[in-house]
């Protein structure tokens, strides 16, 4: 399963951010999520894990914590 992120703004509107960690360039990921989060106050979650991390989650992903996703 890729990983999915779930992004809440405080207008109600949900964003779903799915990628391929083998594959997705993981500086574009974050950047695609800093702007959306910058643009609409959203709050980027983990679907699998529930964290609000969104920088963790990624360095998760791709091993980067010793983490593996």
């Amino acid at each position: 399963m890729k990983p999915r992120i779930l992004a809440f703004s405080s207008q109600r509107d949900t964003t779903l951010l799915e990628y391929d960690p083998p594959t997705a360039g993981m500086e574009e990921v974050n950047r695609v999520i800093a702007e959306y989060e910058a643009k609409t106050g959203a709050q980027p979650f983990d679907i699998a894990t529930g964290e609000a991390h969104r920088e963790n989650h990624v360095r998760a992903e791709r091993g980067f914590d010793g983490a593996q996703g």
